[in-house]
């Protein structure tokens, strides 16, 4: 078992950095807008006014998207994994899992977070642009 339970000073530091949780999910939209100001439809989008949790881009070369964005000092990773690739459910490998697989087969999952200032997403935006990797044509439906 883990504890997740605060502790008195890490629940009054939580509650004093509630007081500027609006400044920073307008930081976090306003940089998401910039980005997807210069990305488009190739940048993923959820449901609604907010911003998503991750700025997710999908291409067919998506090690050479997080290669390129890594030798330009910008952080990109390929983070999931369909299920059955892990080994603890391997016996799951046998039937497909088209949706799975193709999500880990094209996703690379840029820079993002409250901190992340405008200018800072479109230096990420601009530099996936200059790289050449061509992005896939993300939709909500």
């Amino acid at each position: 078992g883990t504890n997740l339970r605060f502790t008195d000073v890490q629940a009054a530091l939580g509650l004093y950095q509630l007081n500027e949780l609006p400044v920073r999910l307008a930081r976090r939209r306003a940089s998401y807008h910039a980005m997807r100001d210069r990305l488009g439809d190739r940048l993923l989008t959820v449901p609604g006014d907010e911003a998503p949790l991750h700025n997710v881009v999908l291409t067919s070369r998506a090690d050479d998207a997080a290669a390129a964005r890594r030798a330009q000092g910008i952080l990109a990773v390929r983070q999931y994994r369909t299920l059955s690739q892990h080994p603890a459910y391997r016996h799951l490998a046998d039937r497909p899992y088209p949706n799975a697989d193709h999500w880990t087969d094209r996703a690379v999952y840029l820079p993002f977070g409250m901190a992340m200032m405008p200018d800072d997403a479109i230096r990420v935006a601009d530099a996936l642009i200059a790289s050449g990797v061509a992005c896939e044509a993300l939709s909500t439906s």
